[in-house]
C-alpha cells in the first residue's frame, strides 16, 4: 500500500510543542499560597527563567516504553500505542500550535469554564531530522483518513506506519488535520533526530471565553 507514496531523504528542522508538567509551576505555586488570579503573571515571569525539562528529555520520553500505562507508547493517528513509538513533530511552529489546540481541547474547555483556573504552558523543542521519509501530503483527496477530524482514520494511518517501519522509513511528511497546508512529521526512529534544543514557551490562557496563546520568553 505504501508504494504509491514518494520517498525522499530529507535533512530539515522539525518542531514539537511539548507540554510542561502541570505540577512543575502551577501546582507548586498554588500550594505555596499564590492566588489563582495571580498565577498567569507569576508563571509568565517564571517561564522566562528556564524549562524543567531539557530538549533531550522530551525526545527520550517520547520514545521510551512506559509499562505503567495501558498504552505504553501513547495512542495517536500513526501509532496504536502498543507496538512502536511515534514522535509527533511538524515543519511549522503554527502547525504545532493548532495541533495542541485540538489535542488539549479538554483542558482548554476546563480553563474556559474556570474549572482549571490557570493557564497551560508548552515549550518548543527543535531537532534536526535526517532520514528517509514517505510523502503523504497531496494524497488526502484519495485517502481522507489522513486528515480525518476524529479517530476514524487512525487504523488506516497506523497500517501505513507499520508497513513503513518494515522498510526502513524514518518518518512521514503528512498533512495536518488541524491546519490547512500544515505538514506534520511523525518520526518513528529516534536516531533520525539530533541537535535538540529548547525554544520559547507558549502560554494558552482563557480570556473573554476564548483560548488565546502567546509566546513567552521569546
Amino acid at each position: 500500500m505504501i508504494d504509491e507514496y514518494e520517498r525522499a531523504f530529507r535533512s530539515e528542522p522539525v518542531h514539537k510543542l511539548a507540554s510542561l508538567p502541570r505540577d512543575t509551576i502551577n501546582g507548586i505555586l498554588i500550594r505555596r499560597g499564590i492566588a489563582a488570579e495571580n498565577l498567569e503573571e507569576v508563571t509568565s515571569l517564571l517561564a522566562t527563567v528556564g524549562s524543567p525539562l531539557t530538549a533531550e528529555q522530551v525526545i527520550t520520553y517520547s520514545f521510551e516504553r512506559h509499562n505503567d500505562r495501558t498504552a505504553p507508547f501513547g495512542v495517536g493517528r500513526f501509532g496504536n500505542g502498543n507496538d512502536y513509538p511515534v514522535y509527533y513533530s511538524a515543519i511549522e511552529e503554527e502547525t504545532c500550535i493548532e495541533e495542541v489546540r485540538y489535542h488539549a481541547r479538554e483542558s482548554f474547555k476546563a480553563m474556559q469554564s474556570r474549572a482549571l483556573p490557570y493557564p497551560r504552558f508548552y515549550q518548543f523543542v527543535t531537532s534536526a531530522f535526517n532520514g528517509l521519509t514517505l510523502t503523504l501530503c497531496g494524497h488526502e483527496g484519495t485517502h481522507p483518513e489522513l486528515v480525518s477530524a476524529d479517530e476514524s482514520g487512525y487504523p488506516f494511518c497506523q497500517s501505513l506506519a507499520r508497513q513503513a517501519l518494515t522498510q526502513g522509513i524514518s518518518a512521514f511528511h503528512a498533512p495536518s488535520a488541524r491546519r490547512d497546508e500544515g505538514v506534520c512529521v511523525p518520526v518513528f526512529i529516534q536516531q533520525a533526530l539530533s541537535n535538540h534544543r529548547s525554544g520559547c514557551f507558549v502560554m494558552f490562557a482563557a480570556r473573554n471565553g476564548q483560548i488565546e496563546h502567546q509566546k513567552v520568553g521569546d
